[in-house]
């Protein structure tokens, strides 16, 4: 029976963007934590937002929160190489302590920019109290609160040595992660676990199969670093190139050795035989490599555009990834190489480097499309019966008419219902 103690609210905006479609004057009920009936019906005692737009909260597909303390990204000095020899010295001064302020600090910019889901990349053990307090935001009526996230356990290793601790330390991830399913998220302090098999060039073969098995075994989804950079491309190709100068200085590479993998495309198919994998970046995605991912749904496509034009990588094959129907979902990468985490600065990006997208496939990249790579399409990602009551609203600017430029142009304002 349901339960008739449950409040339920109407919100009224002057558009709501709700199913990839404007509802002018739209309202939207909501009971408990649960958006429970949309249109634009008049309803008693609604409450009324008055010139703003309504949009889902938002998806940032991938992050590393680690980083958030940083106020300025790390040098990228010329060479990618060069720019994780930056993130390995600050690695090495940062403490527990710090990791888990910096985690803290990410969850709560990432809430107060209006985004409802994370997917995270985790280097160190997540079931830290402080990384999952529901201190991190203040759940009043000014605060969101905190997004839900999937916690993605960092994998890599290319000796043998490697394999039996990383593997130990993935499966108990798992362990904690899948304490509660997907479908039953919905507390601050609620989080999945999945796995990601750090790059192509940073794991083993027999490591990266090891993953793949776990991974499989657990139908938990799995992102990989792929395609990112055209030095990881020569590494993988011809065994050379400033990676290798990384790896041979630290102990990792001997004089004639080989990749794992000699291609993403490589990697592709054994990433197939998996029920959910998130590509990131696909900076370098060939044309071949892209049939490949086409009509294959259990993939998708993270595209971080900023991190990406920080890199001064060519330019990204959004319009070639769209036109196959392949999934692409937006992320912010880290403060590491992107100066916040707000997402709709990514969708700003995205509007004025790639005109040749239209509005209604950049909200769902930044929105739907996300939910459904991190497996949260049931909760988040749509203004719609049945999901999670977070939004992100943004003000109705004057001297425009189209809801979708006072997107471009407004800055966010979580909202959900208290």
């Amino acid at each position: 029976m349901p339960d008739h103690r449950i409040t339920s609210f109407t919100y009224q905006a002057r558009w709501v963007w709700s199913e990839g479609r404007w509802i002018e004057g739209g309202r939207v009920t909501v009971a408990g934590q649960r958006i429970v009936a949309v249109g634009t019906q008049h309803q008693s005692g609604e409450i009324d937002l008055g010139e703003q737009v309504m949009l889902p909260g938002l998806v940032n597909a991938h992050t590393h929160l680690e980083f958030s303390s940083l106020a300025q990204p790390l040098p990228y000095d010329q060479t990618f190489a060069n720019w994780i020899r930056n993130v390995v010295q600050w690695r090495q001064g940062q403490t527990d302590t710090d990791w888990h302020k910096a985690i803290n600090l990410g969850r709560t910019e990432s809430a107060r920019a209006g985004v409802a889901a994370l997917g995270e990349i985790s280097t160190r053990e997540w079931n830290a109290p402080a990384a999952l307090s529901e201190d991190a935001v203040d759940l009043t009526r000014s605060e969101p609160q905190s997004p839900q996230i999937v916690v993605f356990d960092e994998v890599l290793g290319l000796p043998p040595e490697a394999i039996a601790p990383q593997m130990a330390d993935a499966g108990r991830h798992l362990r904690v992660g899948a304490t509660r399913p997907l479908s039953e998220i919905e507390r601050v302090s609620d989080w999945t676990a999945g796995l990601s098999p750090h790059a192509p060039y940073s794991i083993s073969r027999e490591l990266f199969a090891e993953v793949l098995s776990l991974a499989a075994g657990a139908s938990c989804p799995v992102a990989m670093h792929l395609s990112e950079t055209r030095e990881e491309l020569e590494l993988l190709a011809a065994g050379t190139g400033p990676l290798v100068e990384l790896f041979a200085e630290r102990g990792l590479w001997k004089p004639g050795q080989r990749a794992a993998f000699r291609s993403p495309r490589e990697v592709l198919q054994l990433l197939s035989t998996l029920s959910r994998v998130l590509v990131v970046h696909g900076n370098y995605l060939t044309g071949d490599e892209l049939d490949f991912l086409a009509g294959r749904d259990q993939f998708s496509v993270i595209y971080c555009p900023r991190t990406h034009a920080y890199f001064q990588h060519d330019r990204y094959p959004l319009a070639a990834l769209l036109k196959r129907g392949i999934r692409v979902a937006l992320g912010t990468d880290s403060r590491a190489s992107n100066p916040d985490l707000n997402l709709l600065s990514e969708v700003r990006h995205v509007a004025a480097h790639h005109p040749e997208v239209s509005p209604t496939e950049l909200l769902e990249m930044a929105t739907r499309q996300g939910a459904e790579a991190l497996g949260l399409g049931h909760s988040v990602g749509s203004i719609s019966p049945g999901m999670r009551a977070v939004f992100c609203v943004v003000p109705m600017l004057s001297h425009v008419r189209d809801p979708f430029e006072s997107v471009l142009q407004s800055s966010p304002t979580p909202s959900e219902p208290t």
